[in-house]
């Protein structure tokens, strides 16, 4: 089974995704990742259940109502050989399996199903309130002499899972017992969608990827008992709800938003890979060391003239443009005097709003005409709670600093019109596609996260981004 469910050998975009998911970008993060999901079809859930049986054991029964059909089989499993059941039968939301033959006592015998999705109108998948998703966790036996050393050798720390072992996951004390209200987080960013990496907190807690829900854990770990004592045994780490990543959901719409991303995300691998520069971001804080007689600075990305929209120092004194400085043409500041050698010059900038595009950087919403409803889209960034911020906005931000020769932008916007207020907040209203009902001069420019992409649009940036990333590097 590759990594993704639904990419099969038989399909003809096989070859291209499993290459893309393979190719790792410089955030460290696949170039295709799975889209998160855990709603599923009524009759249709996923079923990972494990029983320790006892000698001839031939009837289970499994905590969620199933009913197998060939796009959604029922898998069994006795101690990791493959089997199977003679009858099923389902009574009060409960899935009762009959085998052939009794299982050995002790056997593990497992029931796996991967479940079928639930789709919305543009084939994406549905997931709950972020807020009740927690890893599969597990308290071990000496968890109160739990004892971790990353520095001693002589005995060391397991986790494996099938016969395959986990990686620990590079978690610091301090950054555990930061905020004990966001320890969610904070395995969310170092376990992400992994499924080979673990992490057992100082209160030795066992947390493991989302995909080992209710999976038989062998964890080998170490207590101090007034010596260094080796412990082993197996857990199930469990917990009521998690994310499902192995799916990439081909026949999905993609949104402006996930396109622009990807782009944004190759383009800063390809500056990281055939450029001494960094690529650009919406956060700019450098220092340069001017030499003698200096008046020009050149300014890592672009900025807009006339904005004044960046911080400037020289020599821990901020400058004043116009007075001390004048900005020139978007990548250059000019000094009105000369400059020495040995002369710090600081250029700040945190961009929390477009110039260009008047929904990035504010909430809008979008009115379904067709339903009669209101989308609420986060295109905040900067807030003080950063779980706040628009997962798309910072990346957009970073991307419409980039111009080509032409002076075409590399992030366009769409002139919508008809835009109203409810609520206090913008509204556009738009179709079933999430695309402006009215555009056309006079109105706003907005980039429109949400409006779902034809052929034409990707192709269009496709190609422009091709055109930027050839002047830049050859």
């Amino acid at each position: 089974m590759g990594r993704f469910l639904d990419v099969t050998s038989n399909k003809w975009y096989y070859n291209e995704i499993v290459e893309a998911s393979n190719i790792i970008l410089e955030d460290g993060d696949p170039l295709i990742l799975g889209i998160p999901y855990n709603v599923f079809e009524e009759g249709k859930p996923y079923i990972y259940q494990e029983f320790k049986a006892t000698a001839g054991q031939k009837d289970f029964t499994l905590d969620k109502a199933i009913k197998p059909t060939n796009d959604n089989p029922l898998f069994v499993y006795i101690n990791g050989v493959q089997t199977v059941y003679k009858e099923i039968s389902t009574e009060g939301g409960k899935t009762k399996v009959t085998l052939y033959s009794g299982a050995p006592a002790n056997a593990i015998v497992a029931f796996a199903s991967y479940g079928v999705p639930k789709l919305d109108e543009f084939g994406r998948p549905t997931q709950t309130s972020s807020e009740s998703i927690r890893y599969p966790n597990k308290r071990l036996k000496g968890y109160e002499n739990y004892y971790y050393n990353p520095f001693y050798r002589d005995k060391r720390e397991y986790v494996s899972v099938f016969g395959k072992y986990l990686k620990r996951a590079n978690i610091t004390q301090e950054e555990w017992d930061a905020d004990p209200n966001r320890r969610q987080e904070v395995l969310r960013k170092h376990i992400s969608y992994h499924d080979d990496v673990y992490f057992i907190a100082p209160d030795g807690i066992l947390h493991v990827p989302y995909n080992l829900n209710g999976v038989t854990c062998k964890v080998t770990y170490l207590t101090n008992e007034g010596y260094i004592k080796v412990n082993t045994e197996e857990v199930t780490p469990v917990t009521d709800t998690v994310l499902f990543y192995n799916r990439v959901f081909p026949d999905a719409y993609i949104t402006r938003a996930e396109a622009f991303v990807l782009v944004d995300r190759l383009r800063r691998t390809f500056y990281s890979r055939f450029s001494d520069t960094k690529a650009s971001t919406h956060i700019l804080d450098v220092e340069i060391e001017a030499y003698d007689w200096q008046r020009a600075v050149s300014i890592p990305g672009r900025y807009d003239v006339g904005k004044n929209d960046m911080e400037v120092y020289l020599n821990g004194k901020k400058q004043k443009v116009g007075v001390d400085y004048e900005e020139y043409d978007g990548y250059t500041i000019i000094f009105k005097n000369y400059l020495k050698e040995g002369d710090i010059v600081r250029i700040k900038r945190e961009k929390t709003k477009s110039n260009h595009l008047a929904d990035v950087g504010i909430y809008t919403k979008y009115y379904r005409v067709d339903k009669g409803t209101y989308i609420l889209v986060n295109g905040t960034v900067g807030n003080e709670d950063p779980r706040k911020d628009s997962w798309w906005a910072p990346h957009i931000l970073a991307l419409e600093q980039e111009m080509l020769s032409d002076g075409e932008l590399m992030v366009n916007g769409m002139p919508v019109k008809g835009i109203t207020l409810h609520e206090g907040i913008k509204a556009v209203p738009v179709n079933s596609m999430k695309h402006p009902v009215q555009e056309g001069e006079g109105g706003e420019v907005w980039f429109m996260p949400n409006t779902f992409m034809t052929r034409a649009h990707a192709v269009t940036i496709l190609n422009r981004f091709r055109k930027l990333m050839m002047e830049r590097f050859l």
